[in-house]
């Protein structure tokens, strides 16, 4: 079943117009007009095709960018927008997030916001973070990219002393 609209009334020049909103997925599919005619004027259509496009959409990495190697878990998020403008996709879109070569999914919720957990065990240093999505029949696909420092806490204690630590020392002072 498709979308319709109407009845709408001819303006002075035997025109009639009305907006639709397209609700089935990209494809060509035919747009049908149709007069129902009247006293005056016999019945009639047309039908012609018409091609609908799949949505833009912009995702956008809102995650941290500074992860603890093994720690108990960390929070990727995105965010997923048509056309990267505040209206957000349907809710329940699949969005891959991942950093180094761990990935999780998440899906959308209604402001277009999607997150997930994972226990990063890569290695320390910068790392790729990505957001993904593959798109659909409504949508077209989209990713973000951004990048991570891993970084990971000593074992023990430890700390440094500069060639200044012990201010005004006579230079046989030494530090232990």
């Amino acid at each position: 079943m498709g979308d319709s609209c109407g009845p709408v009334l001819t303006d002075a020049f035997g025109r009639a117009s009305c907006s639709i909103t397209p609700t089935q997925p990209a494809g060509t599919v035919n747009i049908v007009t149709s007069f129902a005619g009247d006293v005056d004027y016999l019945a009639s259509s047309d039908s012609d095709p018409f091609v609908i496009t799949r949505e833009e959409t912009t995702l956008t990495y809102t995650g941290p960018t500074v992860i603890l190697q093994n720690a108990s878990g960390v929070t990727l998020s995105a965010q997923l927008l048509e056309d990267g403008t505040t209206a957000p996709v349907p809710f329940g879109q699949a969005v891959v997030l991942s950093v180094g070569g761990q990935s999780c999914t998440g899906f959308t919720d209604a402001a277009g916001n999607v997150s997930c957990s994972l226990t990063l065990s890569g290695p320390l240093g910068p790392e790729p973070i990505t957001a993904t999505f593959a798109g659909d029949a409504y949508y077209l696909p989209s990713s973000d990219s951004a990048e991570a420092i891993v970084f990971a806490f000593a074992d023990r204690g430890a700390f440094s002393l500069g060639d200044l630590t012990v201010a005004g020392a006579t230079p046989s002072t030494s530090v232990t």
